[in-house]
């Protein structure tokens, strides 16, 4: 599963690097149905 885009739009909402990023292994589902900012 690809969460890059995810991944990129979560560091620019928290203004930092992409590699600061950290996503739950148990919410990685939820995570990936992250389309758009308000989700």
């Amino acid at each position: 599963m690809n969460l890059k885009p995810q991944k990129r739009m979560a560091a620019d909402i928290l203004k930092c690097g992409e590699n600061r990023v950290y996503f739950d292994p148990y919410l990685i589902e939820d995570i990936s149905l992250a389309i758009t900012r308000e989700d």
